[in-house]
């Protein structure tokens, strides 16, 4: 019995697609200029010292802590939510991948004759992530990313193009978006359906409104591969996986698109680096956020740099999700044996501290805003935080046991089957980009803070002159 094919009525969701504002306090665009591209040490604040940087950076097998309370961007998706299955949602988000990669653990799965309407589907796609109670009262719950949803948003937030850059976990969420929203793309083989997972571009067109009042919205989907996410000058070292890394020039087709008029940019690097490489996983971060205020030129787009998460030494056993974060850590302090080599080889207990250094770097350039001193920075770094949501998911990866498939990869714990845990990624960057206002809503408080502020200089100007009087 082959899965059904995914629903098109998006009205039928158990769960509404439209999520409530919950805004962040708006930065203006700006940055405080990093001078010259060999500074790497990141001040984290006032109060850190040398021992505070290094204690901060040395917690990588410790659960992260709550995020700051305030913003629901900042909150959802965080270390206190959980995973709790929810078959109808499954089958609402289900799609069926035509990348072969990644559509081994499908074909093989059959529903079970005792219980053939909960077993529809894999059961990793069967889970719905859940945010406290507390969270969900005041934010949006975290949505399955629809067609619907999709170009309600581009529309909103007036973006035209969506580039992801990164590497082959980011080619794997950029492939999840376009099937979330029943679109493909470019194969190089028609026969195969083969493809490299290496960039390409997709068109995409949101339909017009209903009523006709609108027409047809034409969206540019787009992928460069590169693991490193340097540029430029930038010259790695890495003797990595002979032939690879994969290193796309990302920075020529982001920057140059002139039909853009906003662009939607989600990045990320950090699961291919060695210690000792160069440029170091900080020295890219830092060039990155300099170079973000100053040279890429395009201050309307919205910027977001997602977290990397590890992988799982338990995955080969997995069948269901973790419940705490503290599971996930002590599988990585002590793995099966015949996942030891896995963690020591590809650094899965540095990812946290790479990660943090990612979120101070982007936090200093958000708080450093200043509209007079490079209005050509994105207003806001944006930080995509998937890592408490992955920790959670030893299943569902390739070496998982839903994957039947004979002949499927048997040591992969960090690439997950599709669909997936992947879909999160989405799900969670479209509900967080709810919050954000429209660029006619930015224009509309710019406007306000320069009445407010010209009215204020004129009321102090009038209070600092001297008084005159007539005799």
């Amino acid at each position: 019995a082959a899965p059904p094919p995914p629903r098109k009525d998006h009205e039928a969701m158990t769960m509404p697609v439209t999520m409530q504002s919950c805004r962040p306090a708006r930065l203006i665009p700006a940055l405080c200029a990093i001078a010259g591209a060999a500074i790497y040490l990141l001040p984290i604040s006032d109060s850190d010292g040398a021992a505070g940087i290094a204690s901060r950076l040395a917690s990588s097998l410790s659960p992260p802590s709550a995020p700051p309370s305030g913003t629901c961007s900042s909150t959802r998706g965080g270390p206190d939510g959980r995973w709790e299955r929810d078959v109808p949602l499954a089958d609402l988000a289900y799609y069926e991948p035509t990348y072969p990669a990644y559509n081994t653990s499908n074909p093989a799965h059959r529903p079970s004759p005792d219980d053939p309407e909960g077993t529809m589907h894999r059961k990793p796609t069967t889970y719905a992530w859940r945010d406290p109670p507390e969270v969900e009262s005041r934010c949006a719950r975290i949505a399955p990313l629809t067609a619907a949803a999709f170009c309600a948003e581009v529309r909103r937030l007036g973006i035209d193009r969506i580039v992801f850059v990164g590497d082959s976990i980011m080619f794997q969420q950029s492939y999840a978006l376009v099937l979330q929203i029943g679109h493909d793309i470019p194969h190089k083989d028609p026969k195969t359906r083969r493809n490299s997972a290496g960039s390409w571009t997709s068109a995409y067109e949101c339909p017009g409104d209903e009523d006709g009042g609108g027409g047809g919205q034409p969206v540019e989907l787009q992928f460069l591969r590169n693991d490193f996410l340097i540029y430029g000058n930038m010259v790695t070292n890495s003797k990595s996986l002979p032939g690879k890394p994969v290193l796309k020039d990302w920075i020529g087709p982001y920057r140059l698109a002139s039909s853009s008029a906003r662009t939607l940019l989600v990045v990320n690097t950090g699961a291919h680096f060695k210690r000792g490489q160069k440029p170091s996983y900080e020295d890219v971060v830092m060039r990155f956020v300099a170079d973000a205020g100053t040279k890429f030129g395009r201050p309307n787009d919205l910027v977001f740099w997602r977290t990397t998460p590890g992988g799982h030494p338990t995955c080969g056993t997995a069948t269901e999700p973790f419940r705490t974060q503290e599971e996930y850590y002590e599988s990585i302090r002590r793995p099966p044996k015949k996942r030891r080599g896995n963690v020591k080889a590809y650094g899965w207990g540095d990812f946290d501290a790479r990660n943090d250094y990612a979120k101070e770097a982007l936090g200093r350039y958000n708080s450093d805003v200043d509209a007079s001193t490079a209005p050509t920075g994105p207003a806001r770094i944006h930080v995509l935080d998937v890592v408490p949501m992955t920790n959670l998911r030893p299943d569902g990866h390739q070496a998982s046991p839903d994957n039947l498939y004979p002949q499927k990869p048997t040591n992969d714990c960090l690439h997950y089957s599709m669909p997936g845990p992947i879909d999160w990624f989405n799900n969670l960057l479209f509900t967080n980009l709810a919050d954000l206002p429209s660029l006619e809503e930015e224009e509309q408080e710019s406007a306000a803070a320069a009445e407010s502020s010209g009215a204020l200089r004129t009321r102090q100007d009038r209070e600092s002159s001297p008084s005159t009087t007539t005799n």
